[in-house]
């Protein structure tokens, strides 16, 4: 079985160490709160959670080709998590923009790694894709600043 995974960033694995490095402290009580509800409904999945996000690269993104079983399966996963997520950071954070779809990035690489799924990279081409330095800028800029730059 095959999941084709779109790689917003081809050179992700090089390029973006930094961006990852900074999301993971930017985001440190969401991804504490995700690895925590995982251990409560699906403990199974732990060992790979950990694999996953001690790793300084991902899949960003969320746009995945796969069959219907699958993505319902995956779907079976990746929704209770968030939803109990949302409901424990409900009044915890400080900023509100898309918080639970950025830890939704993270759960497909879970599930994949968990289930031992075979997947081949395919690239994404983004016409108006941000720069890479203003993305590092505004990351910057939120871990001393809560601050974004348009």
């Amino acid at each position: 079985t095959y999941i084709f995974v779109c790689r917003i960033h081809p050179l992700r694995k090089r390029k973006n160490k930094l961006c990852i490095i900074a999301y993971k402290k930017v985001h440190k009580l969401d991804l504490d709160t995700m690895r925590e509800v995982i251990g409560e409904l699906y403990p199974e999945y732990l060992e790979a959670h950990d694999k996953v996000m001690n790793r300084n690269w991902g899949h960003q993104g969320n746009i995945y080709i796969m069959r219907k079983d699958l993505y319902d399966e995956h779907c079976a996963f990746m929704f209770p998590v968030l939803e109990e997520c949302e409901k424990r950071l409900q009044g915890k954070r400080h900023d509100y923009n898309r918080y639970i779809a950025s830890l939704a990035e993270f759960l497909p690489d879970i599930w994949v790694e968990k289930k031992k799924y075979e997947y081949i990279e395919l690239p994404l081409f983004m016409p108006e894709e941000p720069s890479f330095f203003r993305r590092i800028i505004n990351l910057i800029n939120r871990m001393f600043q809560n601050k974004n730059i348009n």
